[in-house]
């Protein structure tokens, strides 16, 4: 009885994480291969940009503001994919 019990609860969690799991890496794959296509278009159009700006643009914290959203962008990402094949 214990053994169907943890079967009954167990598997629907264990589903859960598993298609949690799944999802999250083909949406961080993709969004992997889009964010790195941003930083390169982002650091080619640097080119002009005087030294001074940038080291003032590194202290005021632009490199890490612009990591923390694009982390944001594709944890957005991944729960409305989440969301959309309705395992949520």
């Amino acid at each position: 009885m214990l053994k169907e019990l943890l079967l009954w609860i167990g598997l629907p969690i264990i589903k859960r994480i598993m298609v949690g799991l799944g999802i999250g890496v083909i949406t961080y794959t993709g969004s992997s291969l889009l964010i790195q296509q941003f930083i390169n278009s982002i650091t080619s159009s640097m080119t002009g940009v005087p030294a001074i700006m940038l080291q003032m643009a590194s202290l005021f914290g632009v490199p890490d503001s612009i990591g923390i959203l694009l982390g944001a962008l594709s944890f957005q990402a991944s729960l409305s994919a989440i969301k959309k094949f309705g395992f949520l």
